[in-house]
């Protein structure tokens, strides 16, 4: 820990020991793994070798359960039962607005020698707003200074930040600098793209979740284009619509318009261009409908791909052989198809210009953990900018729902 020098408020709360302090310097000594903080006086002992750690105790996500008609005093409770508590609990508020933000706090000292897990279900008694009584029971998230928290890379329970991530943060850092010169791909797309490892190609690679066609093309805006030689997009799936209501000339409406706000920006690029074209997916092959929908989104990128020079559609083949799976959803690649997807487009390249870095793995088991993982740009049911999907007029495209239960679909050839 670094030293600080200078003077302090301490805040003691027996007045005999505030006695002690009065004209007295104070050193403070922290324990073995900074787990604890031991205080000392020059002149008398404040608190010797006993464990002790005041710190904040912050607990979150009350709100997704019936944990948020819970009372303080009843956290006051649950919190009493490992820790003793300095002040009581209340509603937490953001630093910078000072709005609440749905968390609970309290201070606390961890005197009691137990810790409070990370994540812990929770039961209490809560009265609801008509004045009922019930049993809520919840999953909250607990978080303080200097809290254990279990570690799946290293199996062990850590203290402030694993050692091997530093240290992987560290090695990954400096391979970004060293690769930054020879970045000349932009990669850009849904979350299929999430087991990309970017420092195993010479590219700068952009997921976001549930991106459609307009979100790519949003995503484009803000990117210097003219700071790279090649432009990759992975795009279309998430624009097949499962409602079995949906109006097909109105959804195919909205991809053109989509698919006109993809042109535009494509245009502003001199270099090559690359689109995959949507995937056989459990997704897009569904039924007669997603069917359909993903034979139309193709058509209409490659049209687009005619309009523009220097621009190729790359069809990708989700049959691996052998008993090696493409998919594990029903929408997204796995590790190993994310790497073939990455294999076939750097076939197209020649020269200088390949996509992969040669003894390099460009895929990673962690999802999104070497890409630049961020939200959609845009409304998430007409893509366009300017106003929140809750406020969106245009309710052709509303979100597709989740499936739930889906197994991996059937592989190329037993779809044939």
């Amino acid at each position: 820990m670094g030293k600080k020098r200078g003077e302090f408020i301490i805040s003691v709360f027996n007045e005999d020991d505030a006695k002690k302090l009065q004209d007295a310097k104070v050193r403070f000594e922290y324990g073995p793994n900074n787990k604890y903080m031991r205080k000392s006086s020059s002149k008398n002992s404040l608190i010797t070798n006993s464990e002790q750690m005041l710190t904040f105790v912050f607990i979150d996500w009350i709100q997704e359960s019936g944990l948020r008609f819970a009372k303080n005093e009843d956290f006051d409770e649950w919190l009493g039962q490992r820790v003793s508590l300095i002040s009581n609990t209340t509603d937490d508020r953001d630093r910078d607005t000072g709005f609440l933000n749905g968390r609970k706090k309290a201070f606390v000292d961890f005197n009691k020698g137990q810790d409070i897990p990370r994540f812990e279900f929770i039961e209490m008694n809560v009265t609801l707003p008509g004045g009922s009584q019930e049993i809520a029971k919840g999953k909250v998230k607990v978080t303080y200074r200097d809290q254990p928290v279990s570690c799946r890379t290293c199996n062990v329970d850590h203290i402030g930040r694993c050692p091997a991530r530093a240290k992987e943060e560290i090695e990954r850092k400096a391979a970004e600098e060293e690769r930054a010169p020879r970045i000349k791909t932009l990669i850009v797309g849904d979350s299929n793209l999430r087991h990309v490892d970017q420092l195993g190609t010479t590219a700068k690679v952009l997921s976001s979740t549930r991106a459609k066609i307009g979100h790519t093309a949003n995503a484009l805006k803000f990117e210097e284009l003219n700071e790279y030689e090649n432009l990759v997009l992975h795009t279309g799936q998430n624009n097949i619509d499962m409602k079995p209501d949906v109006i097909f000339a109105q959804w195919e409406n909205q991809v053109r318009f989509e698919i006109n706000q993809l042109t535009q920006q494509l245009k502003k690029f001199g270099g090559e261009k690359k689109i995959i074209a949507v995937p056989e997916s459990e997704l897009a092959c569904t039924n007669d409908q997603s069917i359909k929908m993903r034979t139309t989104i193709n058509e209409l990128l490659r049209e687009l791909a005619c309009k523009l020079e220097k621009n190729e559609i790359i069809e990708i083949d989700d049959d691996l052989g052998d008993d090696e799976e493409a998919w594990v959803d029903y929408r997204h690649y796995s590790e190993i198809m994310c790497g073939k997807v990455l294999e076939t487009v750097n076939l197209t390249y020649t020269g200088e210009n390949k996509l992969l870095t040669r003894g390099k793995k460009a895929t990673s088991s962690r999802k999104y953990h070497g890409v630049h993982p961020s939200y959609r740009v845009g409304c998430g049911q007409c893509t366009r900018i300017g106003h929140s999907e809750e406020r969106c007029e245009n309710q052709i495209a509303t979100k597709r729902p989740n499936v739930s239960g889906s197994s991996p679909p059937p592989s190329s050839k037993q779809r044939r």
